[in-house]
């Protein structure tokens, strides 16, 4: 019968399992009492016939690697399990008192994890915790905040609040989970100067829409941190920041939690993207801003969805600060007499559908191909290669105008009109061409 191992009873040893070889004609040498080995060992011929084995007991110490592969992996997961039941463990709910004696976040005698009119906590909630708000009886005053943590809380559960909680200038509330939650009638507001901003894989939420997470400062969205329903309204002079490194597509944060659909006429608000990964303008959208400024921050990148259009409309600013549009062929840019500083440039698909600059203008930098038309209106401007370096702008549509007196592009040096096909430009605009610059035809155009 062959041994088993006594940890794994199932695993059968090979019958060659810690055999030990030896060699018949082989003499031990042993110690004499003089010191010396004795009479040299003599090695007689090895035959087949002569080959003998011994077999050693088996070891209980002896496991296969298999067997070690199997308890190290089952270790890793009881440990990743031990760790996600570790942190959910560790979250509390704090409450706010009832008899709160100030409003600064870490006076722990403002919070009770026994209710609303629990005994004083032995801490303050953080980064893990969530923080719960009442009735009018409950919480029955009004909370302008101080000294708020940088780490932030894990969640604010205001699904009941009927109060007014200010983040004033100068704090950040920084929202580092999901659930945070703006009931019906509740109405947290960001001040002028101050900022709330949620975390990569933190939700936000306005319970029933309308004006519950009132944005006057700025509302920074890391990664993918969203707002998943309507409920957000900003204000002319608020910021909405994309930040990170993690891809981001646009949500309820552009949607007016008064109406529950896009603004009207457009953004109040600033918009800046320092994302680096992208922020996509949701397919099928139509967005406007009107008297506030989109920046492109250096690496910020702000791409198309699939038939998105995105309107600058007359008071907003378009800048290009470094940062870059990712285009789309169904995609389309519309500037209605709006303002801009710095070059635009688009990173691939450099392409769009359409482009437009109807009483406005700015410069290009970089290669753009329009499959639609090119407009330029009502004194328009458009520049070519006008921020310096090489800079390609290739027309596939023959329906490109440029129309009005004062309406023109600008050809800089290093800049070059592509006219692809039977391409064309029409209309009673100019089109200036400076020395270095240039005009071609490619794929049988009519010249």
């Amino acid at each position: 019968m062959q041994p088993r191992d006594p940890l794994f009873p199932s695993f059968k040893r090979s019958p060659h399992h810690n055999r030990v070889k030896r060699f018949a004609g082989v003499q031990p040498t042993s110690l004499q009492p003089n010191g010396s080995l004795g009479t040299p060992p003599v090695f007689a011929p090895l035959e087949p016939s002569s080959e003998r084995f011994i077999t050693e007991p088996p070891s209980p110490y002896k496991v296969p690697v298999a067997s070690y592969i199997a308890r190290w992996v089952a270790g890793v997961v009881l440990l990743l399990c031990f760790c996600c039941f570790s942190q959910t463990a560790l979250a509390t709910v704090y409450y706010w008192r009832t008899a709160a004696p100030n409003n600064v976040w870490t006076n722990v005698n403002n919070w009770s994890t026994g209710g609303y009119g629990g005994a004083a906590a032995a801490a303050f909630p953080g980064p893990a915790d969530v923080a719960t708000f009442g009735l009018l009886a409950q919480t029955p005053s009004n909370i302008t905040f101080t000294g708020i943590p940088l780490a932030g809380v894990g969640a604010i559960d205001a699904t009941t609040l009927q109060r007014v909680i200010t983040i004033p200038a100068g704090e950040i509330l920084t929202i580092a989970g999901t659930g945070s939650d703006a009931g019906g009638n509740a109405n947290i507001t960001i001040a002028l100067n101050a900022t709330m901003k949620i975390l990569a894989g933190a939700t936000v939420q306005g319970a029933g829409g309308g004006s519950r997470w009132n944005i006057a400062g700025t509302l920074e969205l890391v990664d993918n941190g969203a707002v998943i329903s309507s409920g957000m309204v900003f204000y002319a002079g608020s910021t909405l920041l994309y930040s990170g490194t993690v891809a981001h597509t646009t949500a309820f944060e552009l949607i007016d939690g008064n109406t529950n659909v896009l603004y009207t006429p457009g953004f109040p608000g600033n918009i800046t993207v320092t994302n680096t990964a992208g922020v996509t303008l949701a397919a099928g959208n139509t967005y406007a801003l009107s008297g506030s400024t989109l920046t492109l921050s250096p690496g910020g990148i702000l791409a198309f969805g699939n038939s998105t259009v995105l309107d600058i409309l007359a008071g907003a600013t378009l800048c290009g600060g470094g940062g870059s549009f990712r285009g789309n062929a169904t995609a389309s840019l519309r500037q209605y007499g709006a303002g801009a500083c710095g070059c635009i440039s688009f990173v691939a698909p450099q392409t769009l559908n359409q482009l437009v600059c109807d009483g406005g203008g700015f410069g290009l930098s970089g290669n753009l191909t329009l499959v639609g038309a090119l407009s330029i209106l009502n004194s328009g401007s458009l520049g070519l290669a006008s921020c310096g370096g090489p800079t390609k702008l290739t027309l596939q549509n023959a329906g490109n105008m440029i129309n009005g007196a004062l309406s023109q592009l600008q050809v800089y040096p290093n800049g070059i009109v592509e006219i692809d096909g039977n391409s064309s430009i029409s209309g009673t605009g100019s089109v200036t061409y400076m020395a270095g610059a240039t005009l071609q035809y490619i794929n049988g155009s009519n010249v």
